[in-house]
């Protein structure tokens, strides 16, 4: 079939001002059908769930992307991605590094079953798009997790 279609576009008459292609050899051996390897599929939105940020809301304890927003400019002061957003955001409080009255919090949850490498490549993007000055890093450096998986969750 493949010989069939080169021939076919071979003997079309080209325009005189493009150069030919110059004949190469087919030979039966190709790739099989199955051999094509297909890229990972990316979900739709990548690491962090559909819709706008929350501002001003303490965050979950689950995954999230989160951001200081300076009341002053209105841009990203620090970008951090994190497992768990409440413990975080207390981290950040107590050592200072988040004041409350120069800085507005604003968060995005993750996606359920993220892992951290999806969530700090997210956490590097954002980074490297608004070079927040607190940032000392480009992010991504953050512990390795594994997705949570609400289904394997025993009650106590």
């Amino acid at each position: 079939m493949f010989d069939g279609l080169v021939r076919f576009f071979r003997s079309q008459k080209m325009p005189e001002d493009k150069a030919p292609v110059p004949e190469v050899p087919v030979t039966g051996g190709g790739m099989a059908q199955g051999d094509i390897e297909k890229p990972p599929a990316i979900p739709k939105g990548g690491a962090i769930r559909y819709g706008r940020p929350l501002r001003n809301r303490p965050p979950p304890s689950e995954p999230v992307i989160y951001r200081h927003i300076s009341r002053e400019t209105g841009k990203p002061d620090y970008v951090g991605a994190t497992k768990n957003g409440s413990r975080r955001h207390d981290e950040h409080i107590r050592s200072g590094q988040f004041d409350p009255s120069r800085q507005a919090l604003e968060w995005q949850p993750a996606r359920d079953g993220v892992n951290a490498e999806a969530l700090y490549e997210h956490e590097k993007k954002k980074i490297k798009q608004h070079r927040p000055p607190l940032n000392r890093r480009n992010g991504g450096a953050g512990p390795r997790w594994k997705p949570r998986n609400p289904s394997q969750e025993t009650e106590t």
